[in-house]
């Protein structure tokens, strides 16, 4: 086991993220991230080791291809056992009781991490081109009346999605109704 995290580490991206349940769970990332630009890095799968296997996890089939290529010389010493491809809904899903966090980690630091997150995810979204609203920028669909809606109606699910996280984590999507001068307006 010794010897399969230290390969595992010294792949190209790899990031140790902690324990978890007793196992060790490593980030394969790479630079950059198309969908986020202010994210520094994009999360191409997880490797969780236990004491008798490794579960590579990742979002889609191209990136489980990818992960097993990266994985190389390390597969003749690894027995594949399965694929398994579900549908993200079809997953199980984390207990609502609990707080979901592993024990140790403080959930405030979490939530300034997550608000974080979003500050920088939002921070320039009103320039930013979306493909809901036909590639254009929130500023310059705000200028049409029709594509003025679509950009109330994308800023209202923000606001649903929002308010369905706790207080401490939410972003203030009135902010980026502020800067599309749309303050005055709901709906």
């Amino acid at each position: 086991r010794a010897a399969l995290l230290r390969a595992l580490a010294e792949l190209p991206g790899a990031v140790e993220a902690g324990e978890d349940d007793g196992e060790t769970v490593l980030n394969l990332t790479r630079p950059g991230n198309a969908m986020h630009r202010g994210w520094d890095n994009t999360t191409m799968a997880v490797f969780r080791l236990g004491a008798a296997e490794l579960v590579v996890e990742t979002n889609s089939e191209k990136r489980a291809d990818a992960a097993r290529a990266a994985l190389g010389p390390l597969l003749d010493h690894l027995r594949f056992v399965e694929r398994d491809a579900r549908p993200v809904d079809e997953l199980p899903q984390p207990d609502p009781s609990g707080s979901g966090l592993p024990e140790g980690v403080d959930r405030e630091e979490v939530a300034a991490i997550l608000r974080e997150m979003k500050e920088r995810h939002y921070a320039d979204w009103c320039s930013q081109p979306l493909p809901a609203l036909d590639g254009k920028t929130p500023l310059e669909a705000v200028q049409g009346k029709r594509t003025r809606q679509r950009v109330q109606a994308l800023l209202a699910d923000m606001e649903r999605h929002e308010s369905g996280a706790p207080p401490d984590e939410r972003f203030d999507v009135g902010r980026l109704r502020r800067e599309l001068g749309l303050e005055s307006t709901r709906g």
